[in-house]
């Protein structure tokens, strides 16, 4: 499973990173999760944050003042993965107890708890218009559901377990990606396989959707990332140059280049419509995740050596690195209007942080687990 390989490989790599760069103090320190954070999503809105933790709780915190607003209890296992609805009332949250549970976020209730996964729950995702929710998990099945707790669809035929889930920008769409190495397209509305991607000769860790839904991008253990295109099934580029694992891959926001992020300890930047690399953003650890600015100028990464980098996307200036926590980072994202950065570690915290600035805004602590991701909204 990817998440425990993830723990593994990451903790064992070397922690160094050229360029210099310069680090920047915190600034407040407030009590939260009592474990490792798994999951961290920005609101819709920008103003909430959600995480999820080893712990088996979620936290609803007010990104502004570093308040936790909400803490959400039920699970009986590690929560792996959280997602908004497209309006902020609810969030879903799946979990190493094979269920995933819909939370209101006003009064802190659990609305419903769905239940028919037979094991760990590894990602959750919301459908664009908050009707339905997906889910991928170890027991090779994707189940779409009713928001109200009906269970719709089972889509089989991944031979293993389901690292991914992703709707398609109009929500007619799901990708999953899978150990079994491939990536498979679903009509939600028949639960039909419409495309079953194959190429790859590894486990395919990452799967999203270009801006405009006409393309796919996946990022393998074979060290590859392929481009599909999703009317026809055919692979229109392999991208080459990574010689490990690629553990995430992004597309910047106007849809002509990709970011990868690989075990091999660097970011590369390519092309799409050439295949060439652009950039080759490198150091001596693995860029675990990699997250493009909203605008497209920037990407931000973190990875073993404690720290958040942000770079320039064009030059691949090393434009600052945060530091602050003390233990592997897992996870870093984006608000929505490119301020700000969320961050998940080990150390059982999620930092929040001003991009211009480099400092750390706030410190949310209390999670006694790994935060292993953040995750867009």
């Amino acid at each position: 499973m990817l998440r425990y390989l993830l723990v593994f490989t990451l903790a064992v790599l070397s922690v160094s990173l050229e360029p210099p760069c310069f680090g920047f103090p915190t600034r407040t320190t407030l009590l939260g999760h009592s474990a490792n954070v798994m999951s961290v999503s920005w609101s819709f809105s920008g103003t909430l944050l959600a995480s999820s933790s080893r712990d088996d709780s979620v936290r609803v915190w007010d990104a502004a003042a570093g308040v936790c607003l909400k803490t959400l209890t039920g699970h009986s296992a590690a929560v792996v993965s959280v997602s908004w609805s497209p309006d902020d009332t609810q969030l879903a949250s799946g979990s190493m107890d094979h269920s995933i549970k819909v939370w209101d976020i006003a009064s802190g209730a659990c609305l419903n708890t769905l239940t028919g996964h037979f094991s760990a729950v590894n990602s959750v995702g919301w459908s664009p218009d908050g009707t339905q929710v997906a889910s991928g998990s170890d027991d090779h099945s994707v189940k779409v559901w009713d928001a109200s707790g009906t269970d719709l669809k089972t889509l089989t035929g991944h031979s293993t377990v389901v690292n991914s889930v992703s709707w398609s920008p109009d929500g007619t769409w799901l990708a999953s990606c899978s150990g079994d190495h491939s990536v498979k397209v679903w009509d939600v509305a028949s639960g039909s396989c419409l495309k079953s991607l194959t190429g790859h000769s590894s486990s395919v860790n990452s799967v999203r959707w270009s801006p405009n839904g006409s393309r796919l991008a996946s990022g393998s253990g074979d060290g590859s990332i392929k481009v599909w295109d999703v009317a026809t099934g055919a692979c229109l580029k392999t991208l080459t140059g990574h010689a490990d694992w690629i553990l995430s891959v992004s597309w910047s926001p106007d849809g002509t280049q990709v970011a990868s992020g690989s075990q091999d300890n660097s970011l590369k930047v390519w092309d799409v419509a050439s295949g060439a690399c652009l950039k080759t953003f490198s150091g001596k650890l693995a860029q675990a995740t990699v997250s493009w600015s909203p605008d497209g100028t920037q990407l931000a990464s973190c990875s073993v050596d404690n720290s958040i980098k942000v770079w320039d996307a064009a030059s691949g200036a090393c434009l600052k690195t945060l530091t602050g926590h003390s233990a592997t980072l897992y996870t870093v994202q984006w608000s929505p209007d490119g301020t700000r950065l969320a961050s998940g570690s080990r150390d059982n915290s999620l930092k929040i942080w001003g991009v211009a600035s480099g400092a750390c805004l706030k410190t949310l602590t209390g999670h006694s687990a790994t935060v292993n991701s953040v995750m867009e909204s």
